[in-house]
């Protein structure tokens, strides 16, 4: 399985973006242009993926009940679908199948598998963050799943999507 844990992105005049994944010793390349992101294989994915994750790591976001209650503070938690349904919608889900699984909680936990088996979990985190059992690190009880389309997701999507284009830029 593949969690994305945290990238170093550099950014060239021309749109090119660099980033090393962390943990490794190569740069994957992948260029946003017009609306539209060119990368191939896997690694591109992986990447495209890490730095969404950057993007929900650096909102910063403080939830102030669970500040009170001396929780952890969590930027994955409940980002799991908005985060894989972006991937997807980047790459129009070609080379990927979107799974979902319910987690100890009973809610849906959602990611991505790669055609070439590949797990790409964006928001592992929020339950390593918690203690608990991450859900993708079995298959067991998943179930293969479509994109929804309820319009306060599709707004998710698309609010994530215009953060992620600002962090390109930067």
């Amino acid at each position: 399985m593949i969690t994305i844990v945290c990238s170093m992105q550099y950014m060239e005049s021309n749109g090119s973006c660099y980033s090393l994944l962390a943990g490794s010793n190569s740069y994957f390349k992948f260029i946003y242009k017009s609306g539209s992101f060119f990368m191939e294989g896997n690694e591109e994915l992986i990447n495209a993926a890490s730095i969404i994750r950057d993007v929900i790591a650096s909102r910063g976001y403080v939830n102030p009940l669970a500040e009170m209650l001396g929780e952890q503070p969590n930027p994955f938690k409940k980002m799991c679908y908005v985060a894989s349904a972006l991937l997807y919608e980047l790459y129009d889900g070609k080379g990927m199948t979107l799974y979902k699984k319910k987690d100890d909680a009973g809610e849906y936990h959602w990611w991505i598998k790669t055609d070439a088996g590949d797990t790409i979990d964006i928001t592992a985190e929020q339950y390593t963050i918690e203690g608990r059992e991450v859900p993708s690190s079995s298959y067991d009880g998943a179930e293969i799943a479509e994109p929804m389309w309820f319009p306060s997701y599709k707004k998710r999507i698309a609010a994530l999507k215009e953060e992620l284009l600002g962090y390109l830029k930067k």
